[in-house]
């Protein structure tokens, strides 16, 4: 992936290690001990490494480069839809998940506004909390009408700060 640290690990049968070169195409492989490295690549393009023993040439190989996939806001499990109004009010965050992604690296959400069209008004959040202000917008929104979460800023693993789709709800109410 582009711009964070991909381990990979490299041996070269009966060589030592003094007498192995490395080089990749684009971006920087870094040696950590042993056979361990870390590969950081700056483009979503297939980088080529080579592996020399005594400057000869004793591997090649391709490995494909990907950016990070976009992921999507959620609400409490949810990315979206009928939700009992409730489970919003007692929701405390926002998260960002992206499907099937082979990371362990999180998506951080760092900001985000709340808005309803009754209450002509919108509230911004600053991290991931959903704030007391904010519920109190969830709160004057009739059962049946939309509250939608715009403005989502999420940090990707590498750094980056983009905006991701917004989180658009319908209320409803649940006599309990």
């Amino acid at each position: 992936y582009i711009g964070v640290d991909n381990p990979i690990k490299i041996a070269v049968n009966d060589a030592n290690n003094e007498d192995i070169t490395i080089t990749i195409s684009h971006g920087e492989i870094t040696h950590i001990n042993e056979n361990n490295y870390i590969v950081r690549v700056k483009k979503a393009e297939n980088a080529i490494i080579n592996i020399y023993e005594n400057e000869e040439l004793v591997e090649k190989k391709t490995f494909r480069v990907f950016e990070f996939p976009k992921p999507k806001a959620y609400i409490a499990e949810q990315n979206g839809g009928i939700i009992l109004k409730r489970t919003l009010l007692l929701s405390g965050y926002m998260e960002a998940k992206a499907d099937n992604f082979a990371f362990d690296d999180k998506y951080i959400i760092k900001q985000f506004s709340i808005m309803c069209a009754e209450c002509f008004t919108k509230k911004i959040s600053y991290g991931s909390m959903i704030k007391a202000e904010q519920r109190e917008i969830i709160r004057q929104t009739a059962p049946g009408r939309i509250v939608g979460f715009n403005n989502i800023k999420v940090q990707y693993p590498d750094g980056s700060i983009k905006h991701i789709d917004d989180l658009i709800f319908e209320l409803y109410f649940k006599n309990e």
